[in-house]
């Protein structure tokens, strides 16, 4: 199943939602509240939650993104299976690895250019391949707009907050012979 609707893919449209909420908070400096949504993350095709039908979701979602006529990128996974134990993370891979071109593409965790997101659940299973994985964030609308001198002061000030256990007096301890 695909979510195109209209030559519009709902990665294309969370990833112009997250930019223009970063634009908007390094621009004014205001930390947008929205305390119902944390995270957004676009899954563009389903399927059954099985082994084969995933296969044969990635072998024609993955070839446009990551195939061997693409110009060479880096990629990632991001893997989440939730109350199921239908599709593994490791048979992910295997399918990952047999779809994408060995030597042409590299993997990088920390900053990928493409990121392959699998959502399993009991009853479906979602892929999308989505790009400024790193940049936004995760998708995770929270941490995209706090600012960053906030984060090390959350951090300084906890570590304060933990007092060092006093020494004794050495003259108390002291004893009288």
């Amino acid at each position: 199943m695909n979510s195109n609707i209209c030559g519009v893919y709902s990665r294309t449209v969370v990833s112009q939602m997250l930019e223009a909420q970063r634009a908007g908070f390094l621009s004014t400096g205001m930390v947008t509240a929205s305390r119902l949504i944390c995270r957004v993350l676009p899954l563009d095709n389903l399927c059954k939650p099985f082994l084969d039908d995933f296969r044969q979701l990635a072998q024609a979602v993955l070839p446009p993104h990551l195939g061997a006529d693409v110009a060479a990128t880096t990629w990632a996974l991001e893997f989440k299976a939730r109350n199921t134990n239908t599709l593994k993370k490791e048979a992910v891979l295997e399918v990952l690895d047999a779809i994408i071109p060995k030597g042409h593409h590299k993997v990088n965790l920390n900053d990928p250019a493409k990121c392959i997101l699998v959502e399993v659940q009991p009853s479906w299973c979602g892929l999308s391949v989505v790009e400024n994985w790193a940049r936004l964030k995760k998708y995770n609308l929270h941490a995209l707009t706090t600012p960053e001198d906030n984060k090390t002061k959350v951090s300084n000030t906890v570590f304060e907050e933990v007092k060092k256990p006093e020494e004794p007096n050495a003259k108390a301890e002291a004893r009288p012979e």
